[in-house]
């Protein structure tokens, strides 16, 4: 092989080796940008879709509980365990008011609330039934303590903050009736993302069958009441949620019809109203 071969060979290896040139490696680094890009901006969406539908879950889960657990002590409203008026057949229609109000005289009536003096200007219930004298089933507070043979237990439930997060507290009121219950337990927080609770109380008027729905101040005998009206404004636990706040139906008064204009927050949570109806099982 002469030296002009060489110098040939020489050539076409050195082409092969040449690297890339500055604009490939800007066009290459931008593209590399565009898609890392495009996969931060999923992880994103997916992350805040994730966020909403865990929030949306745990927020209505929050809210069938609490009206559950509402519902279950409201109900025991004005039982009274084992009397024997009551478990008289021939008496138990013509009896059951007066057994009720001699129970549960004044001011230890059966239910009792407050209007507006709670948390975001919630109210307030409390409810009292008599135990029963034996061990079988026996009836248990609203923190699932055993309430004592033949007392009358007292729960009061109301809103307070915790960590930020409004939240439904229940508390068997130790303080006004200690011997009512087995074991001495102050006020507890029960659910959370409970944002304000409107309750309006349907009272017999003099007509049998007419009644009529109001707001706790405008109760006139506490030991009329035959059904309870129960709304629970509910809260997401995470701030951000949503691009814009959101407005949500709500009746903040308590006079049985919606805000016009409905309330819009300044924050991004989200919100859900839930409502219900509880009859008094143990009033005619």
């Amino acid at each position: 092989m002469n030296i002009k071969d060489n110098m040939s060979v020489l050539s076409v290896c050195s082409r092969q080796q040449q690297g890339l040139t500055l604009i490939e490696i800007m066009v290459a680094l931008l593209i590399g940008a565009f898609l890392l890009a495009g996969v931060i901006k999923i992880f994103i969406v997916n992350k805040q879709t994730y966020r909403v539908q865990e929030n949306l879950s745990r927020m209505q889960e929050n809210g069938r509980f609490a009206m559950d657990y509402l519902s279950r002590y409201i109900r025991l409203a004005g039982y009274i365990a084992n009397d024997p008026r009551v478990n008289n057949d021939d008496q138990f229609n013509s009896d059951q008011t007066a057994i009720i109000e001699h129970t549960f005289i004044s001011p230890k009536t059966l239910i009792k609330g407050d209007n507006n003096t709670g948390l975001n200007n919630s109210d307030n219930i409390t409810v009292r039934f008599k135990a029963d004298p034996d061990d079988y089933n026996p009836l248990t507070d609203c923190l699932g303590d055993k309430v004592a043979k033949n007392a009358i237990a007292t729960n009061q439930f109301f809103l307070e903050l915790v960590n930020n997060q409004p939240t439904l507290y229940c508390d068997p009121q130790h303080s006004a009736g200690k011997d009512a219950l087995e074991k001495d337990e102050s006020k507890q927080p029960v659910i959370d993302g409970v944002e304000n609770m409107q309750i309006r109380y349907c009272e017999k008027l003099s007509s049998v069958d007419n009644l009529r729905c109001v707001t706790a101040n405008n109760i006139t005998n506490w030991n009329d009441i035959r059904s309870v009206k129960i709304s629970l404004l509910m809260r997401s636990a995470d701030n951000g949620l949503t691009s814009q706040p959101q407005s949500y139906q709500w009746d903040a008064n308590g006079d049985g019809k919606d805000d016009d204009p409905p309330p819009t927050p300044t924050d991004k949570y989200l919100r859900r109203v839930f409502t219900t109806t509880i009859s008094l099982r143990n009033h005619d």
